[in-house]
């Protein structure tokens, strides 16, 4: 396949596909910050991720949202033991 004029390739097995779901708002943001850049979506976001600040817990460090344990989430009753 051709690649799409300027745009850098990468060599094989130097990415992982993210799919996510976000508001229309951020992904009207999200190309209009690639497009002034000159790159893609999927490019500005491995940037924007490499910058990420992570706490000695491995979360970013400008969360502000309560942050629910492992522990607390309900167990399926298919997954219980007897």
């Amino acid at each position: 396949m051709a690649r799409i004029k300027g745009r850098q390739a990468r060599p094989a097995g130097a990415s992982a596909t993210l799919y996510a779901r976000v508001a229309p708002h951020n992904m009207a943001k999200a190309q209009a910050a690639a497009s002034a850049l000159g790159t893609s979506v999927a490019a500005y976001l491995d940037a924007l991720l490499e910058q990420e600040q992570l706490d000695e817990l491995g979360r970013p460090s400008w969360w502000d949202q309560p942050v629910r344990a492992s522990s607390d989430q309900e167990e399926l009753p298919l997954q219980r033991v007897s």
